[in-house]
């Protein structure tokens, strides 16, 4: 299989961000210039999940906008970076707190082999209303964590 249309695409690749990198494309220095000044901001990803498919929206309107403003010759910043306070600061702490307590720091998980699976039954007969939970809710949203 040949590599030869990937390497003519990194080759392109690789030219232009040398030519972004001398000319200074994407650096911006306020105090020189007298063009107008424009200034996106939008709301940062939380730094404690996966960034997905609804960040990328909602930074690309604002990306598009920005380059948008730099070809009409406007000094433009735009700032890209993680929001990192509140509750899910908090809640990565209080995880980080409990897995150091369960598991030590340096942690030492246990074998595969020494996990024991209980399974419930429910007698449905009794209570047919019953029903026997199979994962938790972080199970099914992240898949099978074992701890």
């Amino acid at each position: 299989m040949s590599t030869a249309k990937r390497d003519f695409l990194i080759d392109i690749e690789k030219k232009y961000q040398r030519k972004w990198e001398d000319e200074k494309i994407f650096e911006s220095n306020a105090e020189k210039q007298e063009s107008e000044k424009y200034f996106t901001c939008i709301p940062y990803p939380y730094m404690n999940g996966r960034l997905h498919l609804g960040h990328c929206f909602t930074i690309t309107k604002a990306e598009y906008a920005s380059r948008y403003q730099r070809l009409k010759g406007k000094n433009v910043l735009f700032p890209f970076a993680y929001h990192c306070t509140g509750m899910p600061i908090k809640a990565c702490a209080d995880k980080l707190t409990y897995e150091m307590a369960t598991f030590g720091c340096p942690p030492n998980f246990p074998d595969e082999d020494d996990e024991v699976q209980v399974e419930e039954t429910v007698d449905f007969e009794k209570d047919p209303t019953a029903y026997k939970k199979k994962k938790g809710k972080m199970e099914m949203k992240f898949g099978n964590t074992k701890y």
